[in-house]
């Protein structure tokens, strides 16, 4: 085989091989993508129980510079909380909820695991003491 064919032939594998790979964005590219989107609810599931994100349809999740948190539902009305987005020692990444004065959004107050971060798509877990289950969470830009 002609050497040049041959390196024709690595740099086209080598280009397809590099196109399959997923890019996964830094620590503050994922903080960033949280601030300059708005979110919602696609799947919420507290303990192992049922899907819950019905009950969070009409809501938009706005996460502030500040670590202001802000959910409207469509009808106006807002409630307020706190986020923070760290990364652990095991160097996993943690987002940790916080709202006061809704019922409805205590159900989001953890601390949650970050399981998979796309530029459309937060899926996250919660589980430890104090919870009888896996609970898990996805965020779904708007």
């Amino acid at each position: 085989m002609k050497p040049s064919l041959l390196l024709s032939l690595l740099i086209l594998f080598a280009s397809f091989a590099c196109s399959d790979k997923e890019v996964v964005p830094s620590f503050h590219e994922k903080r960033a993508l949280l601030v300059d989107q708005n979110w919602k609810v696609g799947l919420l599931s507290i303990d192992d129980g049922a899907d819950e994100s019905a009950n969070y349809q009409r809501l938009s999740l706005d996460f502030g510079e500040q670590n202001s948190l802000v959910a409207t539902s469509t009808n106006g009305q807002s409630f307020f909380g706190t986020w923070a987005y760290t990364q652990l020692e095991t160097g996993n990444d943690q987002l940790r909820i916080q709202f006061t004065g809704s019922d409805l959004l205590d159900r989001l107050n953890r601390n949650w695991q970050i399981e998979s971060f796309q530029n459309s798509k937060i899926e996250l877990r919660s589980e430890g003491p104090g919870q009888s289950g896996l609970s898990r969470l996805q965020l779904v830009k708007q």
